[in-house]
């Protein structure tokens, strides 16, 4: 018999009063509460957990939806989903076989209006397909009742049994109707249609999900995570509430669910999220009494996140995409497709999907992420998130039922003033660099150009649809948008502006500010030319004016600004525009009355000054 001994008794127990004595100590005076973080989604966030947090965490007593004991000794497999746009059914078919072959569990079809389904294009799409044996899936708008009708149909001539098919077909009117601002088809009979669908293929192929509850158009529009979950779930209550209406089961109804989030880069905010959406989906689900509690268990695919792709370092999203893949897999998802990492300005390529591919299959092959269930299960930081974010959630659901439901609460515009004002927030922090999109707002790559096979339609999708909205329609778009626009209007021009940033005094300082401007000024594209310092502002503007710059930055400490300033302004003439990295608060109205109008600091709206630059130097 193995002894088993605790780990460490060679150390004294710390006491929570310990370490919050230490760490005021290090606080030196500083109350504790100024390391309390105040998320976006608007709770407030620790300095540190201990075992003693998760004594009030109700949930963690009793979770339903939770994974039964022997799935969690299977571990925490998912679902690796090459998603394959059909714009042509044979180039398609091929496409899948090649992802199978090369790690892919999973196929998601997306199949645009204009592609006419029927028998002999479903024949070219599946052929050698044996999907009995994958996951398959089907991401349609208007023809969903036809792919599920065809695929039954050649499955059943294949010999296959129906209910061991597993996947799913998209259909969600609700979805549909968010982010087009009209039902699928223009019809008013959605939910006759979702209703007969369900009702006849959750008993024939139960392993099909046929209704699609896609959160991820909340978060494309700019949602934060909480109203991503929290109006999904709205959608989840509305189909109970409109099919149950009609004669189909709840039983049926759950069963046909499948949760469609995104994931976005905030590692452990992300992670608890999945974790809080199986609670609050059984939760809900268990409210309207099904006969079967296995329906508690959703089914989540995730989608990494497309708002904070890029245009410019486009190889970053690389790493986006692997951290977000990192969360989904922690997080407990059952299948995840990876956004290739050029689907923000082409058509996507044979390297792009490779590498998106591969993300996950390294997370399972070489990092084994898929080896344990549940895995940041008991951790004090997670457990807490997981509670506040399905608290959070879960208060916004209940005022969206109050409204009436998802479809009234639409309806009156209530989810979309939610959604921009979060939009607006997230925006904001963009422009004035709280939050960070690396090579975009900040340490942008100054030298690079937009690569040759850019497609202006796929950066910049019109929001599709045109009249006749019966609610208006979510907004999607992606956050660096704005600034990607100034730097291609600047990429137009013959001659780019020249930033010379006139460096001198103080050695830290101007080095410091140096940098800080040269990147301010290489987000929008400008061409930067630094400099090691000079002895006099003269002769740093005699050979800024020698260089032709359209833009001279002074680069020092703040109480050398009120003599060096002024006289820029006075050698300059108007030859060129003066900015001040720094804001010298004492000196401010001085140096506005001495004619210095342009100072970049730390708090600058980094997207309306770079405007406001570019309406200087005539940039259309």
């Amino acid at each position: 018999m193995v002894k088993k001994e605790a780990l460490f008794n060679e150390f004294d127990p710390v006491s929570t009063h310990d370490w919050e004595q230490k760490i005021l100590q290090d606080l030196k005076g500083k109350p504790l509460e100024k390391l309390t973080w105040r998320t976006p989604e608007g709770f407030d966030v620790k300095p540190f957990y201990r075992q003693e947090d998760l004594e009030g965490l109700e949930y963690l007593k009793n979770v339903p939806g939770r994974k039964t004991s022997d799935e969690a000794v299977a571990g925490n497999a998912w679902e690796i989903r090459q998603d394959i746009e059909v714009t042509n059914w044979k180039e398609a078919n091929v496409k899948a076989l090649e992802a199978l072959s090369k790690g892919a569990t999973s196929l998601g079809f997306i199949i645009p209006d204009e592609q006419v389904v029927d028998r002999s294009a479903m024949d070219t799409l599946l052929n050698d397909i044996y999907f009995e044996c994958i996951n398959l899936n089907f991401v349609t708008t208007i023809q969903s009742a036809e792919v599920i009708h065809l695929v039954a149909e050649i499955a059943q001539e294949r010999g296959l049994d129906l209910t061991k098919i597993n996947g799913s077909v998209d259909a969600d009117p609700l979805g549909y109707l968010s982010r087009y601002g009209d039902y699928p088809g223009g019809t008013g009979k959605a939910f006759e249609k979702q209703a007969a669908l369900v009702s006849e293929y959750s008993v024939k192929m139960p392993g099909m999900r046929i209704t699609g509850i896609n959160g991820k158009h909340f978060s494309s529009a700019g949602s934060s995570l909480v109203e991503e979950l929290a109006f999904s779930l709205a959608m989840v209550s509305e189909y109970l509430d409109k099919l149950s209406g009609r004669a189909v089961s709840v039983d049926h109804i759950a069963r046909s669910l499948q949760l469609n989030l995104s994931a976005g880069p905030a590692y452990f905010m992300e992670i608890a999220k999945f974790r809080a959406a199986r609670l609050l989906f059984a939760h809900l689900v268990k409210a309207w009494k099904p006969t079967d509690e296995s329906v508690l268990k959703c089914y989540i695919h995730a989608t990494t996140s497309e708002w904070n792709q890029t245009v410019y370092d486009p190889y970053v999203n690389m790493l986006r995409a692997t951290t977000e893949s990192m969360a989904v897999a922690m997080g407990g998802a059952d299948s995840l497709s990876v956004t290739p990492f050029d689907k923000a300005f082409r058509r996507t390529t044979a390297f792009s999907e490779r590498i998106a591919r591969n993300i996950q299959v390294i997370l399972k092959e070489e990092a084994a992420l898929d080896k344990v269930s549940d895995p940041s299960a008991g951790a004090y930081y997670i457990e807490n998130l997981t509670d506040s974010i399905a608290g959070n959630a879960w208060k916004l659901f209940l005022e969206v039922e109050e409204k009436g439901g998802y479809l009234k609460a639409l309806e009156d515009g209530f989810i979309q003033e939610k959604i921009k004002s979060s939009a607006n927030r997230r925006d904001m922090n963009l422009a004035t660099r709280k939050d960070i999109l690396l090579g975009t707002n900040q340490y942008p790559n100054a030298t690079e150009t937009l690569p040759g096979d850019f497609d202006p339609a796929v950066a910049f999708p019109p929001n599709e649809k045109k009249t006749g909205h019966i609610v208006e329609p979510l907004q999607c778009y992606r956050g660096a948008q704005p600034f990607e626009q100034l730097r291609m209007q600047t990429e137009k021009r013959t001659a780019i502006p020249v930033v010379f940033l006139l460096t001198y005094g103080n050695p830290v300082m101007r080095k410091a500010r140096a940098t800080f401007a040269g990147s301010f000024f290489a987000c929008a594209g400008y061409t930067i030319i630094n400099n090691p310092g000079f002895e006099t502002i003269e002769e740093g503007l005699e050979a800024a004016l020698a260089k032709q710059a359209d833009i001279v930055v002074l680069c020092s400490a703040d109480d050398e600004y009120p003599v060096s300033a002024p006289a820029a302004v006075s050698y300059l003439q108007g030859k060129a525009i003066l900015a001040i990295a720094g804001y010298p608060t004492e000196n401010i109205d001085e140096l506005n009355e001495k004619g210095v109008k342009h100072f970049i600091h730390l708090k600058s709206n980094l997207l309306e000054e770079l405007k406001m630059f570019h309406q200087l130097l005539g940039i259309e």
